[in-house]
């Protein structure tokens, strides 16, 4: 896998937002389809990466949550 292929899944998968219309189910399927993505191109992410990433990724109205 190229280092530009690595930095654009890397860059996807940093800027991604829970899509208002998807479920809390649905937005977890993107972001572990994101993080297997990364982990076949060489970036494993540890569990703690996971949850942070998940985590920023909700929108403001689900800050009770985070």
């Amino acid at each position: 896998t190229s280092l530009a292929t690595l930095r654009g899944l890397t860059m996807k998968f940093d800027s991604y937002q829970k899509k208002a219309h998807h479920s809390m189910k649905q937005h977890l399927r993107v972001m572990s389809a994101m993080i297997r993505e990364l982990a076949v191109a060489g970036h494993n992410l540890t569990q703690e990466q996971q949850v942070q990433a998940v985590t920023r990724s909700l929108p403001n109205s689900w800050e009770q949550m985070k």
